[in-house]
């Protein structure tokens, strides 16, 4: 058995038979197409978006809060899940990684656990009239930030359960018993 780049291994060994590479740009044209729809949903609610200091501060509040909560919460999933994250920033980005090739159910939970839970947080929290704008602002900044998770889930589920992930500075590559 030879690796992917014809290297002798072990029998048993895992083998990387995929890896998928973040689309920077295109992720961010969704992440502004979901912006816009977000915008869309926040004209039926009635909220005044009209540009002044303290709608400024909320949204960095909201930007700020989120990517704490975000971030977090995958760590938080993964710690749960036997797993050891690690955190970073690298600007425009912050993250949250694992070192080691972890189970492909394991990385879904992770990856979608932010936009589940706190979504769902946000939500709850604008219908009970807890901080309607910040609650809203939250789930907009949270829906936007988790386009790179959907798009990892996208891409994994192509792959049997069995599959090991590992993480990669620019996506993760898909590994499999050899």
């Amino acid at each position: 058995m030879s690796d992917a780049n014809g290297i002798s291994l072990p029998a048993g060994s895992p083998v990387r038979v995929a890896e998928y590479i973040f689309p920077r740009k295109k992720a961010t044209l969704y992440g502004v197409g979901v912006g816009v729809l977000v915008g869309i949903g926040n004209s039926f609610l009635a909220l005044d978006f009209t540009p002044r200091p303290a709608l400024v501060a909320s949204l960095v509040a909201a930007i700020i809060t989120v990517l704490l909560l975000h971030e977090g919460l995958h760590g938080a999933v993964g710690l749960a899940l036997g797993h050891r994250p690690v955190f970073g920033v690298e600007p425009p980005l912050v993250f949250t990684t694992f070192r080691e090739k972890i189970p492909r159910t394991h990385l879904i939970a992770i990856a979608l656990a932010p936009l589940l839970v706190l979504d769902a947080a946000f939500v709850f929290l604008y219908y009970l009239g807890v901080l309607r704008l910040f609650a809203d602002l939250c789930f907009a900044v949270n829906t936007i930030g988790a386009v790179g998770d959907v798009w990892i889930v996208l891409k994994l589920a192509r792959h049997p359960p069995t599959a090991l992930i590992q993480d990669t500075k620019s996506g993760v590559e898909v590994w499999q018993a050899g």
